[in-house]
């Protein structure tokens, strides 16, 4: 990672920049990082540090450009910080993690320039993984769950009988609990996948096939 290294005053500017926003923002990730101890859904958080690192490492040889930083754009700090500190205050967990990774991907964007910025927009977009989202989804996947089950079990002339989440066989009566919704394959699939589209399609749009496919065949 010469490209980006070499230069130890940048090296030193961007130290300090970390620094700076860990000290800002630690609240919100240690909260974050107890979301992902806490739950399996979320334990692939812990890898994307390192597949980002990893990026950076197969990505040396096709940088062009160094390190010039162009601090306009931490102009944009100011609203994710006051973005952070109402979350922070209503102790809303999502607005102040959002903040914290949009803020480092902000100050990260800042330090590069644009020009280097754009050769590696993805390592950097790939942060936002690090946030614990789409538990909204669970009641929606849910009844896609029970939507599905239904539809089989009828499909299999087996009698069925559902009330909302719960669901009564000849053998039982059964609930379509969280456990049931799918969330923790599809926010995997979401991560491993767009790491896979980037690495095999150049072209935009299929990689937009492909995670739209991805998350079809997840969710079913």
């Amino acid at each position: 990672m010469k490209i980006l290294w070499q230069d130890k005053t940048a090296l030193a500017l961007l130290l300090l920049i970390l620094a700076g926003w860990l000290l800002v923002f630690w609240p919100s990730l240690v909260a974050m990082e107890a979301v992902w101890r806490g739950s399996d859904t979320y334990t692939h958080a812990y890898a994307v540090p390192f597949i980002i690192l990893w990026l950076l490492t197969t990505s040396q040889q096709q940088l062009v450009g160094r390190p010039t930083a162009d601090w306009r754009l931490a102009l944009l700090l100011l609203p994710l910080l006051l973005l952070w500190l109402v979350g922070y205050a209503a102790e809303v967990a999502a607005l102040s993690q959002l903040a914290a990774v949009l803020a480092l991907q902000l100050l990260l964007i800042s330090w590069l320039g644009l020009k280097l910025a754009w050769q590696l927009k993805f390592p950097i977009f790939y942060l936002i993984f690090l946030l614990p989202f789409g538990e909204e989804l669970h009641p929606m996947l849910q009844d896609i769950t029970a939507d599905l089950t239904v539809f089989f079990l009828q499909l299999s002339t087996i009698p069925v009988f559902r009330e909302g989440l719960y669901i009564s066989t000849p053998v039982g009566h059964f609930e379509v609990a969280v456990a049931c919704s799918g969330l923790r394959f599809l926010i995997a699939s979401l991560a491993i996948g767009t790491l896979f589209a980037h690495l095999t399609f150049q072209s935009f749009r299929r990689q937009c096939l492909f995670m739209l496919a991805l998350i079809l065949v997840s969710v079913l």
